[in-house]
């Protein structure tokens, strides 16, 4: 099984990236996870669960943070389609409403700076 996972990273952007899921794991969507991204381990939210990965090669998730999902299988891929469709990186839209959870507030809570209200207005995601 493999997921795909949103990555605490300004890298990341606005897309997911394929992890396989380890046999010892009980993965679900939504939940927040531990991932290998480049020589890095950070915080990813599974945001779909497959049987075929979006890419050949793939690395193993290293971990669970909480084995309570962050967010309801829906509103992951809500969350993914907001991302695509906005231009608005990954990780901050799946956080979004989960301040302290995951992360602290810094990356739970987006158009908080002058930049970027003045993105999420010109993606007509934030109406003020």
């Amino acid at each position: 099984m493999y997921a795909e996972v949103s990555v605490n990273s300004p890298v990341a952007q606005r897309r997911a990236f394929s992890y396989t899921i380890p046999s010892n794991l009980d993965i679900a969507a939504g939940q927040a996870v531990w991932v290998p991204f480049g020589d890095k381990t950070l915080q990813g939210i599974v945001l779909e669960i497959s049987d075929q990965p979006a890419v050949e090669d793939t690395r193993e998730i290293s971990g669970i943070i909480d084995p309570v999902p962050l967010l309801s299988p829906e509103h992951a891929k809500l969350a993914r389609w907001i991302s695509e469709y906005s231009g608005i990186r990954s990780w901050m839209v799946t956080t979004v409403g989960t301040e302290g959870a995951i992360g602290g507030a810094q990356y739970g809570t987006w158009a908080t700076s002058t930049s970027r209200r003045r993105q999420a207005r010109g993606n007509t995601i934030c109406s003020n």
